[in-house]
């Protein structure tokens, strides 16, 4: 598969992989203030860090395009602002609601994410797999696309979709357990058969939900920020 970016090379102290910002600048901001975010650190997303309806999400934009150590995979909702710069209709929509300031600065960093990030034996992305096929037969929107429960997707019938949702399924890469980062849906469990649920709860204001790998840990952490 073409669209994927490998950090597993990366000399850093901490990696933070932190699900569904939604725009929400703010709460970004306080998550890293309050883990003492620094240059050896490294952010990454699960996608939907920009949502249409949220003006903020320039601000998050701009963090992301211009901090170091700062990536993100393509979520829902980046993928619907580039369907809609598509239509000129939209597009003019879009830019009125953002008061012409999303600059092809942002664009850059938008159009720029990969639809899957890995990081050692984790890999990143916005909404899961389906996990009766590998990584190179995934059809590409699965990543940002696939439903919670198997009988509402249209990509997973495995092993039986009456009673079984992906995530329960453990995903293997050359026969072995890797750990799915993922946060388009929620779940009150952060932690899956699959891997790890980051996702918000959409019925409250809750905080942001992260991963924390440290290199000097054998564990990861999961912190929700306040």
């Amino acid at each position: 598969m073409d669209n994927i970016l490998d950090l597993s090379a990366l000399d850093t102290q901490r990696v933070f992989i932190v699900g569904e910002i939604n725009g929400n600048h703010s709460a970004l901001m306080r998550l890293l203030y309050q883990q003492r975010f620094g240059y050896n650190d490294t952010l990454i997303t699960t996608g939907n860090f920009f949502n249409i309806d949220v003006r903020d999400s320039l601000d998050t934009t701009v963090f992301l395009r211009n901090a170091v150590s700062c990536y993100s995979v393509l979520g829902e909702q980046e993928t619907k602002l580039i369907q809609y710069l598509d239509d000129p209709e939209k597009e003019k929509e879009i830019r009125d609601k953002f008061k012409n300031k999303l600059s092809d600065f942002c664009l850059e960093f938008i159009y720029s994410c990969p639809l899957v990030i890995k990081y050692r034996d984790y890999f990143i992305m916005n909404a899961g797999v389906d996990p009766s096929k590998s990584l190179e037969d995934q059809d590409p929107s699965v990543f940002y696309s696939i439903g919670e429960y198997d009988k509402d997707s249209r990509f997973y019938q495995y092993p039986n979709p009456e009673k079984t949702s992906w995530y329960n399924t453990p995903y293997l890469v050359n026969g072995k357990h890797v750990k799915i980062c993922f946060s388009r849906i929620y779940l009150d469990n952060i932690e899956v058969p699959a891997g790890y649920n980051l996702g918000r709860n959409p019925q409250i204001n809750s905080g942001l939900r992260c991963l924390v790998i440290d290199r000097t840990q054998g564990a990861p952490s999961i912190i929700t920020s306040m």
